[in-house]
């Protein structure tokens, strides 16, 4: 096994997050209707308790733990730290509606996949080398070729956060496409490697 895709693993199954991490979360919050995490949905509300409190707390550790598998909660963590980031350096003009965490990780992965055909990827071995849509809808159907969890690649998994090839630099990519805005040129480039 990968170190990164057991690094994943035991941070998700620790429920391990960035020390800001909360904060971060608060931050997002208030800047859109809400987030939906999994199958939870943290509304706005959630922003007039005290800022980063017990209560506020929970609510975002309880939204992840029901996530089932561990290295599919910690991207989403991943994906929460990238948006928090994107709205730390202003790089979206307004976050109007909910925000599904889940479609920019889905996203990330299929940014990734399409990169490892390009370059010919070791998950050209599995999910990257689906290639028309009716094959795309079997698999989906069926579940992923290589055993990824939530659908994802474990090629993505074992993917470091930062580099070309990272996850965080996919999930930055992915950030316009699932908002629905186009950045600046200037702004494609992933702050984190």
């Amino acid at each position: 096994m990968d170190r990164w895709l057991r690094r994943r693993r035991l941070d998700g199954a620790l429920n391990r997050v960035p020390r800001d991490f909360n904060l971060r979360v608060w931050s997002l919050l208030e800047e859109c209707q809400g987030l939906v995490i999994g199958e939870c949905v943290l509304p706005h509300s959630l922003t007039e308790v005290r800022r980063g409190g017990v209560k506020f707390w929970q609510d975002v550790k309880l939204a992840l733990v029901k996530i089932p598998q561990a290295e599919y909660r910690q991207l989403m963590v991943e994906a929460l730290m990238v948006l928090s980031l994107v709205i730390e350096h202003d790089m979206v003009p307004s976050l109007d509606g909910i925000i599904y965490v889940e479609h920019l990780v889905q996203k990330a992965n299929q940014l990734f996949l399409e990169d490892q055909r390009k370059v010919k990827g070791a998950a050209m071995q599995c999910c990257a080398k689906i290639k028309d849509s009716k094959e795309q809808q079997q698999a989906a159907a069926s579940g992923l070729l290589c055993g990824g969890a939530a659908k994802i690649c474990q090629h993505f998994y074992v993917s470091a956060p930062g580099g070309r090839y990272g996850t965080m630099t996919y999930l930055f990519r992915a950030v316009p496409l699932v908002l629905n805005y186009v950045p600046k040129p200037v702004e494609m480039e992933c702050p984190i490697s």
